[in-house]
């Protein structure tokens, strides 16, 4: 979930590419097959590799991302090297993806227009727009500039930001001029204004400099080429080119790896019972069950309950930082929601993510206490995305910046480091959801590990399975989130391509799965949280598509 921003990205019309320079790995599209063969890595000195997604950065492609605004400009990377085919030209090019930009090696080209951006603005306007965006308004403010190459006028904090984030080489120029459009992460609406790189967003509620906010385009291009198509990116081949030694994060104590645990298929089905759409499921995120059979989820900075049927009982909560108040904007990427809620017997907790702390709350949603503060040390948090509880009242939750799983007693205080930090005996990549079950294990998936880790009541880690990224059963592709059911049995939930529900045994076994990629009952279009209730029903809510099912197995 790791992971989730908004993009730029560039153009590679601009230039020529001097064939004799590169030996390429060509997708052969008529086929569906690609050709693998020795390419020169990108130049220069330096690398890194970035442990929030595990991926490596060199040479030039790391200098460009370290001089052209970093993490806020491009993103974190997606991608290791690769070769690709231009959409624009039918040029092969060595190109690496990042959330916000994909970066393309031109050889033939002296600095620094060695390092261009693919026109991922472009892409994205021509697709969506083949006709023009409808509703477009010029903004002819005071100070507004006319670039009288597209016949597009950009003005106010659009232009002010278009100057101080890069301006034409990271940007490009407007292609349109701005108008309103619904978010496909959150579905709300925005003010926005495409660019040939980029898509810049309007969010008025928002302090500098988070008023303007960008598109995950590289995200969203490389989802839709790779992940989405079932296309396989081809790495480059590297050839011996001195470099610095890497820059990578401390080595950690090693996690054992994924057992090979034989499958134990059961032969169920899934059955869809109910599904439950209300004006105020606005981008759900957090799922929660009750004894009784209530439904609890978060929704724009409020927690809503539900009860059995589907009839909203309870909503609370508003926008802050008070006491009962919530910010469940991710902390990474403010556009996204991230807020969790979990309930035992007596009481609902609530994952805060962007104010990084807890809060208790009765069943009323009357508030208790809250507990946690901001920051990467034991014991603090930095955007809290699931969270999970026990039946001795102890607390546990995915933090999603400081990357690890924290457990706190009934009083607040903190307890344990199950999962990520310094010197946690279990290292983790991307932990994005976890789930108790009635005798105190803790399950958490990690995206980037396409694994299941169960911890026992002690902390002790247990067992992992899991381990392997496809389509097949017992493998993964953006596991999002876990849950149990009464029995000990484990329901892991995929986005991505796969975008299903997996059910495994206590100890690993796969025993069945069920789910597509669609709008119809039994299909998901973004699965974000899944929950079992007391008799076995399983439900799943979505974010965009802003709704819940709940399913019979049978």
């Amino acid at each position: 979930m790791r992971s989730r921003r908004l993009m730029l990205e560039v153009r590679t019309a601009m230039v020529l590419m001097a064939c004799v320079c590169l030996m390429v790995s060509v997708l052969l599209t008529s086929s569906g097959l690609a050709t693998s063969v020795a390419v020169t890595a990108v130049p220069g000195q330096g690398s890194r590799t970035f442990p929030e997604t595990g991926k490596t950065v060199k040479g030039i492609f790391l200098s460009y991302w370290d001089t052209h605004g970093g993490l806020a400009q491009q993103g974190f990377p997606i991608s290791e090297e690769m070769n690709e085919v231009s959409d624009l030209n039918g040029k092969s090019y060595t190109v690496q993806y990042f959330e916000r930009a994909v970066f393309e090696y031109h050889p033939e080209e002296q600095p620094p227009y060695d390092v261009l951006l693919s026109q991922l603005g472009t892409f994205q306007y021509r697709k969506k727009y083949p006709n023009g965006a409808p509703g477009q308004k010029a903004n002819d403010s005071a100070g507004s500039q006319l670039f009288t190459e597209t016949g597009h006028r950009v003005g106010g904090k659009f232009l002010a930001y278009w100057k101080s984030h890069g301006g034409l080489p990271q940007q490009g120029y407007p292609i349109s001029e701005e108008f309103t459009e619904v978010s496909e992460l959150n579905g709300k609406t925005y003010t926005v204004q495409y660019f040939e790189r980029a898509v810049f967003e309007m969010h008025p509620a928002e302090q500098p400099p988070y008023d303007v906010l960008l598109s995950q385009l590289g995200t969203f291009r490389y989802r839709e080429k790779y992940e989405q198509s079932g296309a396989t990116a081809t790495p480059v081949t590297q050839v011996s080119t001195p470099t610095a030694p890497a820059t990578v994060a401390p080595a950690a104590t090693p996690t054992p790896q994924p057992t090979s645990i034989p499958p134990q298929p059961s032969g169920e089905t899934a059955e869809v019972v109910m599904q439950l759409a209300h004006p105020q499921l606005l981008t759900p995120w957090g799922l929660a069950l009750d004894a009784r059979g209530n439904i609890y989820t978060t929704s724009r900075d409020r927690v809503l309950k539900f009860n059995s049927e589907g009839v909203l009982v309870l909503a609370f909560g508003s926008t802050g930082t008070g006491d009962g108040q919530f910010d469940f904007r991710c902390q990474n990427n403010p556009i996204y929601t991230c807020g969790a809620v979990a309930v035992d017997a007596s009481s609902i907790y609530v994952a805060d993510s962007n104010n990084s702390r807890v809060q208790k709350f009765d069943q009323d949603g009357h508030f208790l206490m809250a507990f946690g503060t901001k920051g990467p040390s034991e014991g603090q948090m930095l955007n809290p995305i699931d969270i999970g509880v026990d039946s001795q009242g102890n607390v546990y939750i995915v933090d999603d910046v400081n990357l690890g799983v924290r457990k706190y007693g009934s009083d607040g205080h903190f307890a344990a480091m199950l999962a990520g930090g310094e010197g946690s005996p279990v290292q983790v990549i991307e932990p994005v959801g976890l789930a108790v079950d009635n005798t105190g294990n803790v399950y958490v998936v990690d995206d980037r590990l396409n694994s299941v880790f169960k911890f026992g009541d002690n902390g002790q880690l247990s067992l992992t399975w899991g381990g392997s990224r496809g389509t097949g059963p017992g493998q993964f592709h953006f596991a999002f989130d876990v849950a149990a059911d009464p029995q000990g049995n484990v329901y892991v939930m995929e986005g991505g391509s796969n975008k299903r529900v997996q059910k495994f045994t206590s100890n690993g076994a796969w025993m069945m799965m069920w789910g597509s990629s669609g709008e119809g009952p039994g299909q998901f279009t973004d699965p974000a949280s899944i929950a079992v209730d007391a008799q076995g029903y399983v439900y799943v809510i979505e974010g965009v598509a802003q709704r819940l099912q709940k399913f019979r197995i049978k």
